[in-house]
């Protein structure tokens, strides 16, 4: 129930933001076109060159790219509902998975403590016999 209504919050929150998607294809479009463009002539400069890429074009053509980018790409900030019901259920799932560690840790311990008793009974039982069962005494290998 809880993961419908995140469905329904996000589309929500979706249709909300159809106005600036659309005045961004634009920007998508140009920003298209703007890579084949530098994918092209990157490859005609790779064509002449014959070899690697220098580093400094790289990192140049790599700036243009997140200006671009920075320029397209618009920040969006999640409704305050939809924020609140992802801390609590975040909360929720964290306290779960804490139970679940102390439990293995329990378990472990108990099992710890049990191979302990095992082996601690197990010399106690071999001392008061006194014997292994190969019959040789206990102190001669």
């Amino acid at each position: 129930m809880q993961g419908e209504e995140l469905d329904c919050a996000g589309e929500e929150h979706l249709r909300s933001l159809m106005p600036q998607m659309m005045l961004n294809t634009r920007i998508a479009q140009s920003l298209g076109k703007e890579i084949r463009r530098a994918a092209a002539q990157k490859m005609r400069y790779r064509a002449a060159m014959r070899g690697r890429m220098p580093l400094e074009d790289v990192v140049i053509e790599l700036r243009k790219l997140v200006r671009l980018l920075c320029k397209t790409l618009v920040p969006v900030r999640p409704r305050s509902e939809f924020a609140r019901s992802l801390g609590e259920q975040l909360q929720v799932r964290g306290t779960e998975l804490a139970a679940g560690r102390q439990r293995r840790w329990l378990w472990l311990m108990v099992g710890s403590l049990l191979s302990l008793l095992g082996v601690a009974t197990a010399l106690l039982l071999r001392r008061r016999n006194g014997r292994l069962q190969t019959g040789k005494p206990v102190g001669v290998m």
